[in-house]
């Protein structure tokens, strides 16, 4: 309770500079929060991006993959000892 006393004298007695000082920092920490969460909130974003292109591609170079096995299952016999 001593401690809450000490806090209230100090608020009391502190001057329109100080609570001004006190504002400013308190919003400060307040947009540096919202400013941290926003770049975590991109970096998953950008991450998911990512991983979705890497998907995309990955599933047209097993389609081209699985097409060239399939032509080269079904030449026709006068292109089979070609190279």
């Amino acid at each position: 309770d001593l401690y809450l006393f000490f806090v209230y004298n100090y608020l009391c007695n502190m001057t329109k500079k100080d609570k001004k000082q006190v504002n400013y920092l308190e919003e400060w920490k307040k947009e540096r929060a919202s400013f941290l969460n926003y770049k975590a909130s991109e970096s998953s974003r950008i991450e998911d991006a990512i991983a979705f292109s890497n998907q995309n591609i990955i599933s047209k170079v097993i389609d081209i993959l699985d097409n060239m096995a399939l032509a080269e299952n079904n030449l026709p016999s006068d292109l089979e000892n070609n190279e």
